[in-house]
Formats: structure tokens, sequence, C-alpha cells
């Protein structure tokens, strides 16, 4: 393996990078510590044992900083799955601006980073988040706990492995998404905070039947008008919840196109959300037939209670029609 073949050729550069470093102006005990330490840590990791190597280099680094202290602690954070914090321990070797006099060990350590690096960053894993609305303002966006800056949200880095995405604003949420990706993957999420469903509009009262020439309304024709009025409502709530489940199955068939189609993974959060939507989409549907079928029925009643009425017995002409209206549906007469 390249680290074994490498490990004597190390141990012996961290010796010399102590003497030389400008660092090295600590107490010497210091010094002979993080070199027993970082011996310690080669010794450890070449044991397949990378979190108590990873200890040993970074208590090593406390006492005397060197990068070939922080390359190990980068490869044992790697092999960890710590691959986020192992391109970050990278970065901070390769950034760092040595003076003329660096030793051989610390400037090879900064090339070793940089070539390690590379290799490393096509295996992290990259989770896009999406909100919807998109215009939604003021959404905070949170994975596994921690915010999520903005900049973030169109590819943030995450090691493979399960996470949590939530999102909130100052008075509401989306349903949290829990993911787990693997090595190399980008994924996209979507963190739907919901339309909200539109409210029904009251439906219009029937229009009351003139009273008789005589008395007050018979107990038919109040009948009549209430049965009317409860149809009236029946109608345009089954109106309203027709709209609602076709509108549901429109997201759902959306959901589905952009998840693949038939390709579509059965297992992911998209195939359950377009299962949900399917799901709404057919209860809002049989509510709205439903709701027209005993409107319907209400008003229809009402018609027959007021054409038969409590009068003197003359006949009655009557006209009834009902068309639909935003929102609900209308029920007008004449009696």
């Amino acid at each position: 393996m390249r680290w074994k073949l490498r490990a004597s050729a190390l141990l012996a550069l961290f010796a010399a990078s102590m003497i030389v470093s400008p660092a090295a102006a600590g107490p010497e005990q210091d010094k002979a510590q993080a070199r027993q330490l970082a011996i310690d840590g080669v010794k450890a990791f070449e044991a397949g044992d990378f979190k108590a190597a990873v200890a040993r280099f970074e208590a090593a680094e406390k006492l005397f900083h060197a990068p070939t202290h922080l390359l190990y602690v980068a490869r044992g954070q790697a092999k960890l799955g710590q691959l986020v914090a192992a391109r970050d321990t990278y970065l901070r070797i390769e950034q760092e601006v040595l003076g003329e006099g660096a030793s051989p060990a610390f400037k090879k350590a900064q090339l070793d980073a940089a070539e390690e690096r590379a290799q490393l960053e096509a295996k992290i894993p990259t989770l896009v988040v999406r909100i919807e609305p998109k215009d939604l303002t003021g959404v905070d966006v949170f994975l596994d706990g921690k915010r999520v800056e903005g900049s973030e949200l169109g590819g943030a880095l995450v090691d493979p492995g399960k996470h949590r995405v939530e999102a909130k604003t100052d008075d509401r949420s989306a349903e949290p998404i829990d993911i787990e990706v693997v090595l190399g993957e980008k994924r996209e999420i979507v963190l739907d905070f919901g339309a909200s469903a539109p409210s029904p509009s009251p439906a219009t009262p029937p229009v009351a039947p003139p009273p008789p020439d005589a008395g007050g309304p018979g107990t038919m024709t109040i009948l009549g008008i209430s049965a009317l009025g409860v149809g009236a409502v029946g109608l345009g709530v089954g109106v309203v919840l027709t709209i609602v489940g076709a509108g549901k199955g429109s997201d759902a068939d959306t959901l589905y196109d952009q998840c693949g189609g038939d390709a579509c993974p059965t297992d992911s959060p998209d195939a359950e959300e377009v299962r949900a939507l399917d799901a709404d989409a057919a209860t809002f549907g049989t509510l709205g037939v439903l709701g027209l079928g005993l409107g319907a029925a209400f008003a229809a009643t009402g018609v027959v209670f007021l054409v038969v009425g409590d009068g003197d017995g003359q006949p009655h002409e009557a006209r009834l029609e009902v068309a639909p209206s935003l929102g609900g549906g209308l029920v007008r007469g004449r009696f």
C-alpha cells in the first residue's frame, strides 16, 4: 500500500522538519512529545485504527504545527468517511504559505495534499436543495440540524450516509426529508411548503319565492327553501373538492415526469410524494362527486316541495336553473 511504502520516509521527514521549521521555537519537550505522537499515529494508521491515528496527529498538531501532521489527519478523516472534513483539512495544508526555509517534508505534504484532494472531491456527494414555491422568502434550511447558507443550496457537499434536511419560515415549515447518499452521488431534493387550498366561496342563497297572497309560508315552502339552500352549499363544496382533486392529480403528474416517469425509483422521496398526491387526488375527487350528488339531490327535493307547496291547490309555474360558478355552484329559480 502506498501509505506503508512512504511511512518510514515520512517518519524521518517528521524529525527533520521539527528541526528546521520556523515553528520549532516551542519548548523542546513539546517537540519531542509531538514527534512521538506522530510516530504512534503512523503506526495506528498502518494498523487500520484510523480514529486513533487522527486523534494522535491532532494532538501532535496542538503541540507543534506541521503540515505533515495535518496530512495524516486528512487521510484518517477520509478513511472514516468524513470526506467533507478531509477536504477542508487538505485545503488548509494547500493554502498555507511556507517560508523559504520550509523543510522538504512540509513542501511534499502540500503537493500530496493537492493530489489527494483532487481524487477525494470526485467522491464527495452533492446535495442540491430546491424550495417550493420558488418566490417564498425568509426560508431557513437546515442539514442535520445545522443551518445551510444560501450559497450552498445549489450544491452542498455532504458525507456519504443518512441525512435529514429541514426548512422553515417564521410561521410554517416544510415536511422534513430523510435521505441516504452514496459516494459521488448528486441528489436534488424539493422542500415543498405547499400551496394553500382555495377556500370555498359562499354559495349564492336561493331566491325565496314570493309570499302567498294570504298568510305566511307553509311547511312545504319552508322545507323547499331549506332543501334548496343545502343543495346549493353541497354543489359549491362538490365543485371546490373536484377542483382541488384535479390540482393534486396534476401535481402528481408533474412530479412523476420530473422524477423520470416510468424510470422513477419506487423507493425515492419523489415516488413517495407522487403516491401521496395520487391518494389525495382520489380522496378529493370522491368527496367532490359525493358533494355534487348530494347537492343535486337536495336541490331537486327542494324544487318538489316548492312546486307542491301548501297553498290553495292552484298550480304553480316553477323553473329551476343550476349553473357552475367560481368556487361553487349557483342555483336560481322561480316558483
